[in-house]
């Protein structure tokens, strides 16, 4: 493999190295009676070796995982272990030392300018993760983020840069869009496409293989089908565009960084006891308080970025695509300090859509006729989807409501892990088991989600005996009836109400 004009071998090396502690797998540590460190990448590494009596459960952090779908920066549902902060390293005495973070500017840059720095940045990064393998597995999706580093893949290969064989998988159901853009763009490109397929057995056996490496911190879901790299190449390298939204076009949730808000602990379904919740809401509340006043000011655009950053995208996504690297090392693109501190320094106005659509007018026109898997239509399109592909590229719901249903009740109530815990409103859950039903089948809903992830934490809290919270008694039971009262009213409503809510949100899809 050749060297990129302009950047030396040694350089580009240390360039994709040496990222913040963001992207960086978050190491689980505790400290011991005798002030040891214990520290180790797999959950199972470090919870086994906690003493039976100190393994009991934090509400705070299943609280945020109702609330968010994922834990904050550090914490785990553990109350004794934590996380390696993100753009942190752990010192011998546990003691967190913070890496400097790149400043926030306002420089305005156009599309073309953006673009041209982005696409040069990012070939520098996929040399960086490339050198020394003899093989790279592209994650390719029907999205534009992954087109993108294609694009700067087959720019590479072009130029006689890349000289390995390049790969690309897609994991998904037959059928959808993600699939099908995916082997077209694979078979334009010239590439060898590999699909992992997903279906509810592979959904099934994610519980327990998950259960020991992200010690249920987020549902099972997310981990996809991390493990068709079991088999793979174990002299590879892994190209993920996971960062490409939120560092690529300042995308979170489709939502721009210039309107992100901080939204609050919420216990939608009420699923914890009243006692538990109200001792948990007020100490998440502290907690996410201090975590984004380490940015900045509450209310500005950095703090609310760099929240997203080490919440959702690190410790939801990034967290179950890091189990890639059981088998092969997972390259996570976009994440190098030369791409960070170039998009931090950009305004909000400048990082937007147009800078991809730049990129693959200069580089790719051709990529450009593939429609986006989001739409349906030509990037940045409007009007009408022409395909008649399924938009969602799994069907979690509907595998939870009947192929695994068996087993979600068992890993929920039979196995007895969750009641032990003495936090979870076990009638509320039994009601939330019974709504989940009446539900529309193929409905991937919030609380699909949190059944999923509380069966997942189930397998954690058997697989290493975890006990319960210290939570003080509660004040009043009329509370918790009317919590769950409320809960109840608030589900039927949006249950009977979703088939036309999800008909106007495609409606304001399509004229958008």
């Amino acid at each position: 493999m050749n060297e990129e004009p302009g950047s030396s071998h040694s350089d580009s090396s240390a360039n994709a190295a040496q990222c913040l502690g963001l992207f960086d797998r978050q190491p689980f540590y505790f400290k011991t009676a005798d002030g040891r460190v214990v520290a180790g990448q797999r959950g199972a590494d470090v919870l086994s070796q906690l003493p039976a009596n100190e393994r009991t459960i934090d509400p705070c952090a299943l609280l945020s995982v109702l609330s968010f779908e994922h834990m904050l920066h550090e914490e785990t549902i553990l109350e004794s272990v934590r996380r390696v902060p993100c753009w942190s390293r752990i010192s011998k005495q546990g003691e967190a030392t913070e890496v400097p973070i790149p400043p926030h500017g306002t420089r305005a840059h156009t599309p073309e300018q953006v673009a041209g720095n982005v696409f040069a940045i990012l070939r520098r990064e996929i040399l960086a993760f490339a050198r020394g393998r003899r093989r790279v597995y592209l994650l390719l999706s029907g999205g534009m983020d992954s087109r993108i580093v294609a694009t700067a893949v087959r720019s590479l290969q072009h130029d006689g840069l890349l000289e390995v064989p390049v790969e690309s998988v897609t994991w998904g159901q037959p059928g959808s869009r993600d699939v099908h853009y995916a082997r077209e763009l694979s078979r334009s490109l010239g590439w060898v496409w590999h699909h992992a397929e997903l279906t509810g057995e592979t959904f099934a056996r994610t519980f327990e293989r998950t259960a020991g490496l992200v010690a249920g911190e987020v549902d099972p879901k997310h981990a996809h089908r991390w493990d068709w790299f079991e088999t793979a190449d174990k002299d590879a390298v892994v190209l993920a565009a996971t960062w490409g939204d939120s560092l690529g076009r300042a995308e979170f949730s489709r939502v721009h960084v210039s309107k992100l808000t901080i939204a609050q602990p919420r216990d939608r379904y009420r699923l914890l006891r009243t006692e538990t919740y109200e001792q948990a809401s007020k100490e998440l509340i502290r907690r996410r308080t201090r975590h984004i006043c380490r940015f900045g000011k509450p209310d500005s655009v950095r703090a609310r970025e760099l929240e997203q950053h080490t919440s959702y995208l690190k410790r939801m996504l990034g967290n179950t695509l890091d189990l890639i690297g059981e088998f092969v090392p997972v390259g996570q693109l976009f994440t190098s300090r030369e791409m960070t501190q170039y998009i931090f320094s950009l305004a909000p106005s400048s990082r937007d859509d147009r800078a991809y659509e730049a990129i693959l007018r200069k580089h790719a026109p051709d990529l450009l006729r593939f429609a986006w898997a989001r739409t349906g239509l030509a990037y940045r399109g409007s009007g009408e989807s022409q395909d008649e592909l399924s938009v969602g590229f799994h069907a979690y719901g509907r595998w939870l409501r009947s192929n695994l249903l068996e087993m979600l009740h068992h890993l929920l109530f039979e196995n007895g892990a969750l009641a032990k815990l003495e936090v979870v409103d076990e009638p509320q859950l039994r009601w939330a088991f019974r709504e989940l039903q009446k539900e529309r089948l193929d409905d991937d809903t919030s609380l699909a989600t949190q059944l999923s992830w509380l069966a997942g934490l189930s397998c954690v809290t058997e697989k290493f005996d975890v006990g319960p919270a210290r939570v003080s008694p509660p004040r009043s039971r009329l509370r918790g009836h009317r919590r769950r009262a409320l809960a109840r009213v608030s589900q039927v409503g949006r249950r009977i109400s979703r088939p036309a809510r999800m008909k106007l949100r495609d409606f304001r899809g399509r004229i958008s």
